[in-house]
């Protein structure tokens, strides 16, 4: 029987680590984790790689992958993929306070819309907000009247 060359993990020994992993193929978070787990072998390997100048031997993996695949280190990569899987983050119930737009801030008054109830109108505010349009028109009319416009 031929030995296997250092650095190299046998095909079986993956088969073993992937079903220790994930027992059944349809098991999303066991195949997430074994992902991690390749990207935690291959960042030994580059690690190993630069600070000894040589690949690593085949009893420096070995004893790499049986840390690796202990079951607290199952349970840790599992929990990280479960992480990674979850559910995406809801929206808060309370959603946050509406910014005051800039031109509110400078035309002040009350709001358009109440805001207790959403649906109806603020009549009032919305007048006052017609009625500083109406008088920034007829300022800048003004202006450029008399900026601009030469008389004959």
């Amino acid at each position: 029987m031929s030995e296997t060359p250092p650095g190299h993990v046998d095909s079986l020994d993956e088969a073993t680590i992937l079903s220790r992993f994930a027992p059944d193929e349809a098991d999303a978070a066991g195949l997430v984790a074994y992902a991690l787990h390749r990207r935690a072998l291959l960042a030994f390997r580059t690690e190993f790689t630069r600070r000894t100048g040589a690949a690593p031997s085949g009893e420096a993996e070995q004893a790499f992958l049986i840390s690796e695949t202990s079951p607290a280190r199952l349970s840790a990569y599992r929990a990280e993929a479960s992480r990674l899987l979850g559910p995406a983050p809801t929206k808060p119930s309370d959603p946050a306070p509406r910014r005051r737009t800039r031109w509110m801030a400078v035309f002040g008054g009350p709001p358009m819309l109440m805001p207790d109830q959403p649906d109806k109108v603020n009549w009032r505010g919305l007048l006052y907000r017609l009625g500083m349009l109406l008088l920034a028109v007829i300022a800048t009319s003004l202006l450029l009247r008399v900026l601009f416009v030469r008389p004959l």
